[in-house]
């Protein structure tokens, strides 16, 4: 294994111990059932994620498709992050909605090609009924695994490259409170 690849599964680890430990309501977001659909409800019980995997056969969770439904069933919202080729799309990874049901997040890792150390994340943001990237606000990152607490906080590792006297690229947990983004400036 990897220098790289050690060092991010602690680091990710660190973060998910750290997380639990800082706040009683804080959580680790989850992986998606491996089923048709995973369903994640909002915590207040108003809407519904829906990750639904669209890849090729046999690599179904290369890539997904993320919709956001009312109670009713409405689609309020959907994003594909499927590709032409089924090879530069993207599956998403972990999810969870932030404990005061105004964020969805979630991460995704690539279904093949380019900087597999680089999975994208994502939120959804309730009031504009809006999917950004995450990355756009705090820089890029492993983003494998993140948690959430309450209201809107999430922590999550952005990457740091290295100078290049180092070898090893870092990462650092960051703490964003999704609530205080300005989302409806991009």
């Amino acid at each position: 294994m990897s220098k790289r690849v050690c060092l991010l599964i602690l680091l990710s680890l660190t973060l998910a111990l750290t997380a639990r430990a800082a706040s009683a309501e804080s959580r680790a977001a989850t992986e998606p059932q491996k089923g048709r659909n995973s369903e994640y409800p909002s915590p207040d019980g108003a809407l519904v994620a829906r990750i639904r995997p669209i890849g090729m056969s046999g690599w179904e969770w290369s890539e997904s498709r993320i919709e956001i439904r009312a109670r009713s069933g409405r689609v309020l919202r959907y994003v594909s992050f499927a590709s032409e080729d089924h090879q530069h799309g993207e599956g998403v990874s972990y999810a969870a909605w932030t404990p005061d049901s105004k964020f969805f997040v979630f991460s995704t890792s690539s279904s093949g090609g380019h900087q597999p150390w680089h999975g994208p994340a994502y939120f959804y943001a309730r009031r504009q009924n809006r999917v950004l990237r995450l990355d756009d606000y705090i820089g890029i990152g492993p983003n494998l695994v993140f948690s959430v607490s309450s209201p809107d906080v999430l922590l999550i590792n952005t990457y740091v490259q290295a100078p290049p006297e180092h070898a090893i690229d870092r990462y650092r947990p960051v703490q964003v409170r999704l609530g205080r983004l300005r989302v409806g400036v991009r």
